[in-house]
């Protein structure tokens, strides 16, 4: 990464309390100009860390409503946007919560995305997808950008049509950015996830003092898992080099 570049103008980014917004947060800031107040979208901004206001405003805004979104554009017009904002539990898109996850992460980002292409559409969007998309490739090896996606559940497929749906809805004068990153962990990962599950498992037997039997679930399935500072890394890296990317 060029720790020398910066970025210009008022960045915008959603899902700014989760896991990797409170990570990436600080890590922009060191890299834009800190002059400009740059924004976070969250659902109830009283929830924020403390420790992330400074050179950021935090505003809460329903990415659902499609009115609210096209307000929150029109009043900001970000330089940047990194679309965070996700119902990302595989597990909890499954069944009857499959709608939830499909209206949030879809209906959502495509609301973001008329937007943006109204208000600023000469704008950066990196927009968080995931690996998960190559579905049922991965049991034909390693994957690369070119692997085809073959989705298995209703997060992935919501991602993958996000995708597509952004490369469709985005002008062309907007520098759309897909990362696809594979599982990732690190401190302040919800217990909702396999490994803060099994650190805060172990955690409580520990302070219990007594044996007892921590739940793994199926463990033949084979994952990949990176540090969520690689992942911002590598955001990071994208933003400050969209001026190379191919359009």
């Amino acid at each position: 990464m060029n720790k020398t570049s910066k970025l210009n103008g008022r960045i915008l980014v959603t899902g700014a309390n989760g896991f990797v917004g409170t990570h990436l947060l600080p890590r922009l800031s060191e890299i834009s100009d800190r002059n400009v107040c740059h924004s976070g979208v969250v659902r109830h901004p009283d929830v924020v860390d403390d420790a992330l206001v400074g050179s950021w405003s935090f505003r809460a805004c329903d990415l659902t409503d499609e009115t609210a979104v096209n307000q929150l554009i029109s009043d900001l017009k970000p330089s940047t946007i990194v679309h965070l904002a996700a119902q990302s539990s595989v597990s909890r898109s499954l069944g009857s919560s499959a709608d939830d996850t499909w209206t949030t992460n879809f209906c959502g980002t495509l609301y973001l995305a008329e937007a943006v292409a109204r208000h600023c559409p000469n704008s950066t969007f990196l927009f968080s997808s995931t690996a998960e998309v190559y579905g049922t490739s991965f049991n034909q090896g390693a994957t690369s950008e070119d692997t085809p996606a073959r989705p298995q559940t209703p997060y992935s497929r919501s991602k993958l049509a996000c995708e597509m749906m952004l490369a469709d809805v985005l002008p062309e004068s907007c520098k759309l950015i897909i990362t696809r990153p594979t599982n990732h962990s690190g401190h302040g990962q919800s217990t909702q996830f396999v490994l803060p599950s099994f650190a805060h498992q172990i955690a409580e037997l520990e302070q219990a003092g007594v044996p007892g039997t921590i739940n793994v679930g199926n463990l033949d399935v084979e994952r990949d898992f990176i540090h969520v500072e690689d992942v911002i890394n590598a955001m990071c890296g994208l933003l400050l080099n969209s001026h190379a990317l191919p359009r």
